[in-house]
């Protein structure tokens, strides 16, 4: 049902109900525009939804199968209140109950049904700037009543890898470092109808980062391998180089690794589970 049709049933249908203060009887919920929220605990950009983040909803019949609204566009204002944007905006029908879907972020055309992402992350990816954009985010809400307000759980479908850098032996400066991570899948695909997320292909490749103050984190797509990395750290005019097992990574983790940087060389092991779920573990030794 197109905005500009359901503008004049509302019109019709507010004389109707003027005397009544009883929504939940009086009015025809057929013809009441959804409200949307969604709500996550931590984001790659922080714990709050960005102003202007779009979002993509599809809404479809329960128990039918019919999409009546697929992939329409949504933006989030800073407290996860979502305001239709372009396509159609959702209206519950005739269905007794509607499960929806949403992700982060949109892609495709609007009304449209979206395709699959794929993404191949680079350094600039993991830029505080545009890390929000690889942190794909996914809810449903199935057998919602007509009439009611959808709140989303959004859930992360990446994993993020967390490293930590800490001053050992000979005190060396771990506040402005460089390093180079290889041998990590990079592409992936994110299917926004499902949110599912995963590495695609076995090809690896290498991320350098720079103006690194004691911690760099890393958003990754999920990898059910183990992955053999090398990293080379730069402190001043000192390379340091280490090798480790890539845990197993699944989507919504966080894995930290430790890496205590010594004068003779570096030693990697994990540590504890930070931000978002529970992860895994791995351990490493490196020298200069």
């Amino acid at each position: 049902m197109k905005a500009k049709t359901v503008l004049l049933i509302l019109a019709a249908a507010t004389t109707l109900v003027a005397c009544s203060s009883d929504e939940s009887t009086s009015v025809d919920n057929s013809t009441s525009a959804v409200k949307f929220s969604g709500g996550i605990s931590t984001r790659a950009s922080g714990a709050a939804w960005t102003s202007g983040d779009l979002v993509g909803i599809t809404a479809t019949a329960e128990n039918s199968g019919t999409t009546n609204y697929a992939n329409e566009e949504y933006t989030s204002d800073a407290s996860g209140n979502f305001t239709y944007k372009s396509g159609d905006e959702i209206y519950y029908k005739d269905a007794n109950a509607v499960d929806f879907t949403a992700y982060y972020p949109f892609s495709g055309t609007a009304g449209t049904a979206s395709s699959t992402v794929t993404k191949t992350i680079s350094a600039t990816d993991e830029s505080s700037t545009d890390k929000p954009a690889i942190d794909y985010l996914y809810a449903t809400k199935t057998g919602v009543a007509k009439g009611t307000t959808v709140t989303f759980a959004f859930a992360h479908k990446m994993s993020e890898l967390t490293l930590k850098f800490i001053s050992g032996t000979g005190s060396p400066d771990v506040t402005s470092l460089s390093y180079t991570l290889s041998g990590i899948i990079l592409t992936g695909t994110f299917i926004p109808s499902t949110g599912v997320a995963a590495t695609s292909g076995t090809t690896t490749g290498s991320l350098s980062m720079s103006s690194v103050n004691t911690t760099s984190t890393l958003v990754l797509f999920p990898d059910a391998s183990t992955q053999t990395a090398s990293l080379s750290v730069t402190s001043g005019s000192v390379t340091y180089t280490a090798s480790f097992t890539v845990p197993i990574m699944t989507s919504g983790n966080n894995y930290e690794i430790d890496v205590t940087m010594n004068k003779t060389g570096l030693s990697i092991s994990s540590s504890t589970i930070t931000d978002w779920s529970s992860g895994g573990t791995t351990t490493a030794t490196a020298t200069v």
